[in-house]
């Protein structure tokens, strides 16, 4: 399924966006290590996760993928600013330790990422 903005458009169309702004978007990648017992608690963070992020200003798309057989869960957001992106990546590791508190699994890592378009790029 291609994940669509809020405007509807695809998320490959992000270029439109970060060209006619002049400003680079900010990208926050969150990842979540689970075993198969708890997968299901990753599946819910990954809710919770997609029902926040559209509220928070600044979020521009989502996508959220993994790989079960290693139980790696991440969501890869775009966002307006770097401020953007680092508030709303703060709140939404704090939802996520919320959601995980109590179990077994590891802590939530994220990291921050400019969005550019390499030099020559058609």
């Amino acid at each position: 399924m291609l994940n669509r903005k809020p405007n509807g458009r695809p998320c490959w169309a992000l270029e439109e966006a970060v060209e006619s702004e002049g400003e680079p978007m900010y990208a926050r990648l969150i990842t979540l290590t689970v075993s198969p017992a708890e997968v299901a608690l990753a599946d819910r963070v990954s809710k919770i996760l997609s029902a926040e992020m559209p509220l928070l200003p600044g979020f521009h798309s989502a996508t959220f993928f993994c790989d079960p057989q290693f139980g790696e869960y991440a969501a890869l957001s775009l966002w307006a600013t770097k401020e953007d992106a680092v508030i709303g990546g703060r709140l939404l590791c704090a939802r996520a330790e919320a959601a995980i508190a109590g179990s077994s699994i590891p802590l939530p890592a994220s990291k921050l990422y400019e969005v550019y378009e390499p030099e020559g790029a058609a």
